[in-house]
């Protein structure tokens, strides 16, 4: 336990020996046990960890927003204030006012029937006592705040109307609305592109600073850990692990499980191909929760002492809960940074995609897109939310149907089979999704799932059962385990191993990855990262990786294009690409990656948010947030040309970052 006996302020936060448990039908789960830590005035504390590992409880019983089968004990008090069992008249005076939260989904956060206007004048008329009219100025006030653009025609949209990361701030708008001296955020920036990313939490660190306000940030990137928060506390099963300065913590790990995590990160200095080092097993359940040191099941160092509680070692400054504490010889695992022609098209290559366009109605969400992919290459496709990627991902499996170009599968231009032949080709190229439960049936179970395509896709297999029972060891998941579960039955990491297999059984040439491993723990990410790895090597395939995670993307591809509003703006190698960006766009995505060597400093951030494709802007699209934009970028559409001598790396910009060679030299 911390000792949090000293402390003191009207704005700390101080949580002593918190223990929360669940009455599930008389018996008593524990989620939280005996948890202390401390948020003085203007600092951030990061709590980190697995799924289960009880990161949202512990926010959630700061905020008092634990389900009635909660039961607490223990002290949370915000400087003289105590808010375990706050009446409901105290506490309706404390949080919204004094302690705000910022909760993971924005989309369910907002309530879809009630314009954004409406939401944000609430809590100020109720906390404040503003009328209706100095409401309204107040609420168009905090969206200008939030860099929210055109504030006052936002007001009067709804949710769905607003992009994510424009959602996003608006639920920041709506938490910082009453001026809160403590702001929990929790996972505020999962499954958003790095940009976005930067933006939102650049934002929240500003505001922290204005107003002396201290945060909690929940998270699952060690990466925004290191670069964002004062402190860390790193949480497994419910216990403190590790807590202390940010970059103590992290640059040094005591735990065995701090390190662990840490080696389960890809990061873009790693060796590509390099394995990753997942955590075996799981965090365990609450009614599954061992005696002594909750992670000793999964640790490699521990031995019978770790039956007991464990032995608390270090100094004020960075505590750890160990009995076989790693030391200080882990090296920084945090994804620290180390260091429209076609002339990139390869002849010899088993998808071709030349000039592929894609319309929705009078939208041109993709335009004149060219790129191929190699057998046994994987080409990763990045870029903000919006950009075109799950769109020209989908329409090289003829999900959508395109306007213009060709895709060239295996010598067949897929664009132009009818039903019947594009359905013959549908086992050679597969999906997996990026919601994997969304996308499995929920009345089968997940091995009917598996066998599906064998039973009913076009060459009708004999041997379904051993083929769906040998394709589901290969993913690492047990056959009856499988047959008994449903989707909604699995974990994040099982269920993305059932689209998985579900798309290996059918031995396919081309698999598409769209997103596979945003929304997983580390240990999952890794796991799943690894396999993927293993079988492309086994089966020499091809893939298509779509990710917002840079990191990922150079672990997991040979190759990437970086797109933006719909056309490629720089593709080649992946270390080239990412070590000597030639694009504008792609030095800001590179310098947005958390823990980057380019600092903010130096690279600015994007400014403004992503035009719209009803109407991009003319010549280059990425021109009205570039820095370096000049009349010829808005006049012409820049071709793509190589970087210099190379052949592995160009860039379609009128003023790339490094050398490109004359347009002449790629337009034969």
């Amino acid at each position: 336990m911390v000792d949090v006996g000293a402390f003191g302020g009207e704005q700390t936060l101080a949580v002593r020996s918190l223990r929360v448990s669940f009455d599930l039908r008389g018996t008593l789960l524990p989620a939280v046990s005996d948890l202390s830590f401390l948020v003085p005035a203007g600092r951030t504390l990061g709590i980190v960890g697995e799924s289960g590992s009880g990161k949202t409880v512990v926010a959630r019983a700061v905020m008092g927003l634990l389900p009635r089968t909660a039961r607490t004990s223990g002290s949370v008090t915000f400087g003289r204030t105590e808010l375990l069992g706050l009446a409901d008249s105290q506490r309706r005076l404390v949080y919204g006012r004094r302690v705000a939260m910022v909760f993971q989904d924005p989309s369910t956060a907002l309530n879809p029937v009630r314009t954004i206007g409406a939401q944000l004048a609430e809590s100020l008329r109720f906390h404040l006592g503003l009328d209706r009219h100095a409401a309204r100025e107040r609420s168009v006030e905090l969206l200008e705040r939030v860099e929210v653009p055109d504030a006052r025609r936002r007001i009067r949209q709804y949710p769905n109307e607003l992009s994510g990361g424009t959602r996003q701030r608006v639920v920041i708008a709506m938490a910082i609305s009453c001026g809160p001296r403590l702001l929990i955020c929790d996972e505020p920036t999962t499954a958003l592109d790095v940009t976005v990313q930067r933006t939102i939490l650049d934002l929240l660190q500003r505001l922290c600073t204005e107003q002396q306000t201290s945060m909690i940030l929940i998270t699952h990137d060690l990466s925004i850990a290191r670069g964002r928060c004062d402190d860390v506390l790193v949480l497994y099963a419910g216990q403190a692990a590790e807590y202390g300065p940010a970059r103590a913590v992290l640059a040094q790990p005591i735990h065995p499980y701090t390190s662990a995590l840490l080696d389960a990160v890809p990061r873009l200095g790693s060796a590509r191909g390099e394995p990753l080092r997942p955590i075996p097993g799981r965090v365990p359940d609450l009614d599954d929760r061992p005696g002594g040191c909750a992670f000793a099941p999964r640790c490699r160092f521990a031995g019978p002492e770790c039956g007991t509680a464990p032995r608390a070692g270090g100094t004020d400054g960075h505590r750890w809960w160990c009995h076989h504490p790693a030391g200080s010889s882990v090296d920084v695992r945090c994804g620290v940074m180390a260091g429209t022609g076609t002339g990139h098209l390869r002849e010899e290559a088993l998808l071709r995609v030349e000039g592929l366009t894609v319309n929705f109605g009078p939208v041109q969400a993709v335009s004149d897109v060219s790129f191929d992919v190699q057998r046994g290459e994987t080409l990763g496709l990045v870029g903000e939310s919006g950009c075109g990627k799950s769109t020209t991902a989908r329409a090289v499996l003829r999900l959508v149907e395109p306007a213009a170009g060709s895709v060239r599968f295996g010598g067949l231009d897929l664009a132009t089979l009818d039903r019947e032949a594009l359905r013959l080709q549908r086992p050679r190229l597969q999906l997996i999704a990026q919601d994997p439960i969304g996308s499995l049936n929920p009345r089968r179970s997940a091995f009917d799932t598996v066998a599906y395509g064998l039973r009913f896709g076009p060459d009708r297999a004999t041997n379904v059962e051993s083929r769906t029972e040998a394709i589901l060891q290969v993913v690492g998941l047990d056959p009856a385990t499988a047959r008994g579960r449903r989707a909604h039955q699995l974990s994040g990491g099982q269920a993305q191993r059932v689209a998985i297999a579900r798309a290996l059984v059918v031995e396919p040439d081309l698999l598409v990855c769209d997103e596979p491993v945003s929304a997983l723990d580390v240990s999952v990410q890794a796991q799943i990262l690894n396999l993927l790895s293993e079988i492309r090597r086994q089966r020499n395939l091809s893939m298509l990786f779509i990710s917002h995670d840079l990191s990922v993307v150079r672990y997991a591809c040979d190759r990437v294009a970086v797109m933006y509003l719909g056309r490629i703006c720089e593709v080649g190698d992946v270390d080239k690409v990412f070590s000597s960006p030639a694009h504008p766009y792609t030095r800001v995505l590179t310098a947005s990656a958390p823990s980057a060597d380019v600092s903010a400093a130096e690279v600015p951030g994007l400014t403004g948010e992503l035009p719209s494709a009803a109407n991009p802007p003319s010549g280059c699209r990425f021109r009205t947030r570039c820095s370096q934009a000049t009349p010829t970028c808005a006049a012409e559409v820049p071709t793509v040309r190589p970087v210099g001598s190379a052949d592995d790396h160009y860039v379609a910009c009128h003023h790339p970052l490094v050398t490109a060679a004359p347009c002449s030299t790629v337009c034969q």
